[in-house]
């Protein structure tokens, strides 16, 4: 996904910067998201939502303090209490899916939630000490989604303008322009 022409957006609450679409609209987070209030509650204005005027789909990205181990398996588990607090299933936890900045790899998890929803969590790094979610609040297939290749698609584009990618397959940082 083409994102050389998204616009910067600097999140004040949460203290990272994050590309969007053009002519996407911003709704900053009204409250800092915690893991007790805001898993089982999308809407609840814990995150900075995106989306475009239409407003068939948005994009959520908050970040919360954690002290969760920088590892794969630590993201994994709280992945699980994200959950089942939440309230729903969270598939494809693929710990062979790795994310990283383009400096190094960062434990971090690409997740389904209910089979649908495109979501990603990741801590380490410039992040260290928080649990940073991305998810988008669109299953992959839905019609909203298709022209930017679907919701997995289009978090990998939102991730990108974090400075986050998947890991190339031979495990080692990517360029994630």
């Amino acid at each position: 996904m083409d994102t050389s022409n998204w616009i910067v957006y600097e999140s004040k609450r949460y203290g990272f910067d994050i590309k969007h679409p053009p002519g996407w609209i911003v709704t900053p987070a009204r409250h800092d998201w915690t893991l007790e209030k805001d898993a089982a509650d999308w809407g609840g204005y814990g995150g900075d939502d995106f989306s475009p005027p239409s407003k068939d789909v948005f994009v959520s990205v908050w970040s919360t303090p954690t002290n969760t181990p920088e590892t794969v398996e630590g993201v994994a588990a709280w992945v699980e209490d994200y959950c089942t607090k939440g309230g729903f299933s969270c598939t494809g936890l693929d710990k062979s899916v790795r994310l990283c900045s383009e400096r190094d790899c960062l434990p971090g998890l690409l997740v389904t939630a209910d089979g649908k929803y495109a979501e990603a969590f990741f801590t380490g790094g410039k992040h260290k000490g928080q649990m940073v979610g991305v998810a988008v609040g669109r299953p992959e297939w839905h019609e909203t989604v298709t022209h930017y290749g679907g919701s997995r698609r289009l978090l990998e584009g939102f991730l990108a303008g974090m400075g986050v990618c998947p890991a190339r397959p031979d495990g080692m940082p990517p360029s994630c322009g």
